[in-house]
């Protein structure tokens, strides 16, 4: 004897589809959030209640530069790093440098909703932190602090690609003693997100920044043979306002590394108003 089984419908109630819309919406705008959060990586202050400070990876797209920096500003400062999509094979890296500050922009929201803010970072970082503060401030909000750590101007990048050995020497220097621990598939995208964001800054060329209210302080390292002579590494040309030339030991890698970040940590310090 044959048997058809039919599948009973249900139909919703009124309250029921109301319920069942808002736990979708929630659901969504959970994994929302978490896709906003997802450069953020926390490298110090869980504990610590003064206005956080975002910073913004170097053109490898890791963190692994700010380490030390974190641990030197101490428990008290809580310090987010904005880490690069396309380290992780998932997403594809960013290649247009407003695209990039505008999803940074929405990630540090996710922690800290409502200024003011207080941005920066090291070399290409630099760039991308401008950026950011130019958003933020087209949106209303206030930042009290962009620090520059020893970032140039994205109008003095050049224009030639790096030759094979320039990439390697550049990425050994930004990753450091990690370098050692990353398998050759990691190594390969971190050399794609190198080249992305290298063609991100060849890119952007931002309007001067009309405003003189923002606080810029450019952390500068010891000057490296053939760079151009700029004093304030080429920023003059793009802010309006008062730019802090605040020396610090050690040359473009080292001023992030012990001994010398300590003395940078202590200088950030002050401007952060620890």
């Amino acid at each position: 004897m044959n048997a058809t089984l039919t599948t009973p419908q249900f139909e919703l109630t009124p309250t029921q589809r109301q319920t069942l819309v808002a736990r979708l919406r929630q659901k969504w705008e959970r994994e929302r959030a978490a896709a906003d959060a997802a450069p953020l990586v926390r490298l110090g202050g869980a504990e610590g209640s003064r206005t956080p400070f975002f910073c913004v990876h170097a053109i490898g797209g890791s963190v692994f530069s700010y380490v030390e920096l974190a641990q030197a500003l101490g428990p008290e400062q809580p310090f987010y790093a904005l880490q690069a999509p396309g380290l992780d094979g998932r997403r594809a890296p960013f290649t247009d440098v407003r695209e990039m500050a505008a999803a940074y922009v929405r990630a540090l929201r996710t922690v800290q909703p409502e200024g003011p803010y207080r941005l920066g970072g090291w070399s290409f970082g630099g760039a991308v932190s401008f950026e950011m503060a130019r958003q933020l401030r087209a949106e209303g909000a206030r930042v009290d602090l962009l620090a520059l750590l020893d970032s140039w101007s994205p109008r003095l990048s050049g224009e030639a690609e790096p030759t094979e050995d320039e990439v390697r020497d550049v990425l050994a220097r930004d990753l450091g003693p990690a370098l050692r621990t990353i398998a050759p598939e990691q190594y390969g995208r971190i050399q794609g997100v190198y080249r992305a964001h290298l063609e991100a800054l060849h890119r952007y060329r931002p309007e001067p920044w009309l405003d003189d209210t923002l606080f810029v302080t450019l952390f500068r390292a010891e000057p490296a043979a053939g760079l151009p002579d700029a004093p304030a590494n080429g920023w003059e040309e793009l802010l309006l306002g008062e730019i802090e030339v605040c020396a610090v030991p050690g040359d473009h890698y080292s001023m992030l590394a012990k001994p010398r970040v300590h003395v940078l940590a202590e200088r950030l310090a002050t401007r952060l108003g620890a």
